[in-house]
């Protein structure tokens, strides 16, 4: 079945504005999480309807993609997840969100930029991936990596 042109259209406009909700949300993070990054996430059903979103604001505390999948409960199944930032896949202060994510069983993650912290560096991508879900990076790119410019300049390779 072909998708026609205005269709396609309209599904970019529309994954514009969810992953321009999840940048807004990680700018609420602005000095809360020193030296870390700001993500946002958003939660879409296959209705398009928002059923979660969450940002990171305290160091030790649950990351944006956690707060997001906790709001949207047994929703998740199925869902479209829009981050500002590739998930973490190890295990630092917290669990992996990668873990949390593919156990609520999302179906598509839109991912704005990859991680360039030494223990993530596309890492994430590749288990989610792996474990099925389709993965589309760089939907806001030039946002998301103006919004973490120090954080990835202090992760710069």
């Amino acid at each position: 079945m072909a998708i026609s042109k205005n269709n396609l259209i309209r599904s970019k406009r529309i994954n514009g504005e969810w992953m321009d909700m999840a940048l807004n949300l990680a700018k609420k993070g602005k000095g809360k999480v020193p030296g870390r990054p700001l993500v946002g996430c958003v939660i879409v059903d296959k209705n398009n309807k928002k059923i979660g979103d969450g940002f990171f604001s305290k160091i030790g505390g649950h990351h944006a993609e956690i707060k997001a999948l906790k709001r949207a409960g047994i929703k998740a199944k199925g869902a479209t997840m829009y981050v500002t930032l590739e998930p973490h896949c190890f295990q630092g202060l917290t669990p992996p969100c990668t873990t949390a994510i593919i156990k609520a069983n999302i179906k598509r993650i839109f991912i704005a930029i990859k991680d360039p912290f030494p223990n993530i560096q596309g890492r994430g991508i590749e288990e989610l991936k792996g474990a099925g879900i389709k993965v589309e990076i760089g939907l806001k790119k030039k946002e998301a990596n103006k919004l973490n410019q120090k954080w990835l300049l202090k992760n710069k390779n």
